[in-house]
């Protein structure tokens, strides 16, 4: 199959570019992969490919592959396959898009092609109730509700009257039916499959609280078959709890601020006794909404890492994801625009970047529609307070629409 396009809905083009043995998505069922081939062709040397998933809604992409100094007069589309990770796309409307430079000239549209991603699964499905023909299951197990930080070992077999191919077993976001980070993959090639072998992939003893599903498809040779979607939830400790009464408590104490004076000096924290040392007196009680809320996991949760963090005044919520992948007690479940004020839990920090890496806010979520959060004057490290505020739920939906680095992190020890 050869496309050839004009390229006028975009940029004039001065060479001719096409694609050829490529393939495009129509409807993908939610949680399944897709895996893009082919080959972009032009008359001179292409500089750099744009390859990506675009929300129909918002323009915005959801994945995109880029490579630059291509110097090449062809380019390989299934280098951009393991960017471009369609099973984890709740439903909706989709572009996959193909942008290419040329030497020389501006980017121009090679394929804009419209797909749906859509739930097939069942809302429930009993983990000792195979829901396909041909599948069965001997000896499985299955997490039902548990505290956070406790292991669980899958097990059983997976038999089928067809060769399985390919399975994908893991565990997945209730509230936006995409995969966490746990999940395990492979091309096995065979009627039986030991669940067993997932076990050091699937980390459940890893996973913050929050309602989640046990999830396996098996690619047979007959079609993808769903082997079992089990629900099951993961309580919380009582530690986001501690943080947040912490916080609240802090909130109405009027001797606490939000401080300016000295700027210098701002990350101190009043109860490792930092402040005291590099303050003067009068401003010893003062905090940033960074210092602040990881006050409340140090000296609230008493979590010892985020202790040890506040004492050698480092920002334990700072502006990247990176920070905190430092801390194990943390794990990112979500992006602001993905996730709604329901799926929140007490505890849970709100990581807004709207303006750039080094220029933002952060603030806890209390429960029902209030958050607590140290809060100054935009675009300044002014006086303003601490407090218990209303309207979580218009917060976090205003930081959804805003920036794709506004992000939500829960606390998992």
């Amino acid at each position: 199959m050869v496309l050839s396009l004009s390229f006028t809905d975009v940029h004039a083009a001065s060479s001719k570019v096409w694609l050829t043995s490529y393939n495009t998505p129509t409807t993908v069922s939610m949680g399944h992969s897709y895996s893009i081939k082919g080959w972009i062709k032009a008359s001179k040397k292409i500089y750099s490919v744009e390859i990506g998933i675009a929300n129909a809604d918002t323009e915005q992409w959801e994945y995109k592959y880029t490579k630059y100094k291509i110097n090449s007069k062809s380019f390989n589309i299934k280098k951009a396959d393991l960017t471009l990770k369609f099973g984890n796309l709740s439903p909706g409307t989709y572009y996959y898009r193909i942008h290419v430079k040329l030497k020389g000239e501006k980017y121009v549209n090679v394929l804009n092609k419209k797909f749906t991603v859509v739930d097939q699964t069942a809302s429930t499905v009993d983990l000792t109730a195979a829901d396909n023909t041909g599948i069965s299951l001997s000896g499985a197990n299955a997490p039902d509700t548990y505290t956070v930080g406790k292991e669980f070992k899958p097990k059983g077999t997976v038999s089928s009257t067809s060769k399985i191919k390919k399975v994908e077993v893991g565990i997945v976001f209730s509230a936006t039916n995409k995969w966490t980070d746990y999940k395990y993959t492979a091309n096995v090639n065979t009627y039986n499959f030991d669940l067993s072998k997932t076990a050091s992939t699937l980390k459940f003893d890893k996973i913050p609280a929050g309602a989640y599903r046990y999830r396996m498809y098996a690619h047979t040779e007959d079609g993808i078959k769903i082997v079992f979607n089990k629900s099951f939830t993961v309580r919380a400790s009582n530690k986001p709890q501690q943080a947040v009464n912490w916080a609240v408590n802090i909130a109405n104490d009027n001797s606490f601020s939000y401080g300016k004076k000295p700027e210098t000096s701002r990350l101190g924290c009043y109860f490792c006794g930092t402040n005291q040392k590099r303050k003067p007196k009068g401003y010893e009680k003062t905090y940033v909404c960074l210092t602040f809320l990881g006050a409340a996991y140090a000296h609230g949760a008493k979590d010892p890492e985020i202790l040890k963090a506040c004492q050698n005044c480092k920002m334990v919520m700072y502006s990247n994801n990176d920070n905190f992948s430092k801390f194990s007690c943390w794990m990112k479940i979500g992006s602001c625009k993905e996730l709604a004020i329901g799926d929140l839990l007490p505890g849970d920090v709100i990581v807004d970047w709207s303006a750039g890496n080094n220029n933002g806010h952060v603030w806890m979520f209390v429960g029902g529609d209030k958050f607590v959060d140290a809060e100054g004057i935009a675009d300044c490290w002014g006086a303003n307070s601490i407090a218990v505020r209303s309207g979580a739920a218009r917060k976090l939906a205003a930081e959804g629409r805003d920036s794709s680095l506004n992000y939500v992190m829960r606390y998992i020890h």
